[in-house]
């Protein structure tokens, strides 16, 4: 009778050593799960690329982003620099909340990161050479 009680111990210690050892790798899944959750709720896009197409002829729009897939935003924080067609720009952008447009060619986004990417063309310098001939 003495067997059984020290068997549950063992058995007991056993499965409290393993539960605390599942817990910490539960709790950094929930850290990571909860870290996730936070750039969700920023709602910020991964970095894209997109060019600047001015759509003044559409009812109501402007100046828009065209990304590569050919989906269209509608910045609401555009740079008066960069309103300039066939700009070529990398940024993050979120859905811009509160904000009403007629538009309607793309959503209302929030721009972040902006950075306007140089897209002249680099002169060869074979081109360069006939140029002075």
């Amino acid at each position: 009778m003495q067997k059984t009680p020290l068997i549950a111990i063992l058995l007991n210690t056993l499965s409290l050593g393993l539960s605390q050892s599942s817990c910490s790798n539960e709790s950094s899944y929930m850290d990571q799960a909860l870290k996730l959750e936070a750039s969700r709720e920023q709602g910020l896009s991964e970095l894209v690329s997109g060019t600047i197409i001015d759509k003044t002829g559409l009812a109501g729009c402007k100046y828009l982003i065209e990304l590569s897939d050919g989906t269209l935003l509608e910045p609401i924080n555009l740079d008066t620099d960069l309103k300039e067609v066939g700009t070529i720009v990398d940024f993050r952008f979120r859905r811009a909340r509160g904000y009403m447009s007629i538009c309607m060619a793309g959503p209302l986004v929030e721009l972040f990161d902006v950075k306007k990417i140089d897209n002249e063309k680099p002169t060869l310098l074979t081109d360069e050479a006939e140029q002075k001939q």
